[in-house]
């Protein structure tokens, strides 16, 4: 089986593997879906921790509105310390499950973030659907446990488990790729989905190993990995320039010449030492 590396930046990576006899469109399909997937394992992450912290997600047209029990606009800080789950940007119930109740899912989230975590990939586990959606599941369960009677049709980790969202217009939208277009890169060349298997490109030998981006057809070649850099390297280079920023600001401060007058910078120093002539004076009198 060919491993394939799929990568984005420093942010996700994560393997993923095909044979080198299947077509390039099914390879490619199957990678995108699975890369799909781990994204949608981060934003369930993100809906339980909202949805444990402060209830579930108002209808959509009370969302941001701050009212009291009564209709009057909220006093937010005392509503925070009347009740701990009191969602400040108006957009959840408050109505948060007990704590037994949380950590139900609170478990079985941490088991998903764990099955598409980054040791993942530093462990070399390759990743696939079954996998990943095995635990999509196991939350799933852990929600029809805590709400029997369900969750409101608009509530984001319902729709999360259910595959059921609507990205448009979102910052999600922008990292999702639709499996049935968007195409693989490797090596600086695009993987044809036309009429292509995955060995016309890498050979016949099922121990291959790639390093894959993806990108939505039509948008050309993706950014070569040795331009992208990471939070860490961006700062240590920042770093770097602002240490030689001082170092010659130091520099154009110093106006001390006395060192003129030393023997090391003298352009004759070494002349009149082989020449014997060193430390020689001739002023009168010496």
């Amino acid at each position: 089986m060919v491993l394939i590396h799929v990568k984005k930046g420093e942010d996700l990576n994560l393997y993923v593997e095909q044979d080198v006899e299947c077509t390039v469109d099914d390879a490619s399909r199957e990678t995108i879906e699975i890369y799909n997937m781990v994204l949608r394992a981060r934003r369930l992450k993100t809906a339980c921790d909202d949805l444990v912290q402060y209830g579930p997600m108002k209808p959509p047209e009370k969302q941001m509105c701050l009212e009291d029990e009564d209709g009057d606009a909220a006093d937010v800080d005392a509503m925070i310390k009347s009740n701990p789950h009191f969602d400040p940007t108006g957009k959840r119930t408050g109505d948060a499950p007990a704590e037994q109740m949380a950590d139900v899912i609170r478990r079985t989230v941490a088991e998903l973030e764990a099955s598409v975590s980054k040791e993942q990939f530093e462990n070399k586990v390759v990743l696939s659907k079954e996998m990943i959606q095995d635990n999509i599941d196991k939350v799933r369960g852990a929600l029809m446990i805590v709400w029997p009677m369900g969750l409101p049709d608009w509530e984001p980790a319902k729709l999360i488990v259910e595959d059921d969202e609507d990205l448009t217009g979102t910052q999600d939208s922008l990292d999702a790729h639709d499996p049935e277009s968007s195409v693989l890169w490797w090596a600086s060349k695009q993987l044809s989905r036309e009429g292509k298997l995955l060995k016309d490109y890498v050979g016949r030998n099922n121990k291959t190993k790639i390093v894959v981006q993806i990108t939505k057809r039509g948008q050309g070649a993706p950014t070569r990995q040795a331009q992208q850099q990471s939070k860490s390297e961006q700062e240590a280079m920042m770093q770097h320039y602002f240490k030689k920023k001082e170092e010659w600001k130091q520099l154009e401060e110093d106006e001390d010449d006395s060192y003129l007058t030393s023997a090391w910078a003298n352009p004759k120093g070494m002349k009149n030492s082989l020449n014997g002539v060193g430390n020689v004076s001739w002023r009168p009198g010496r």
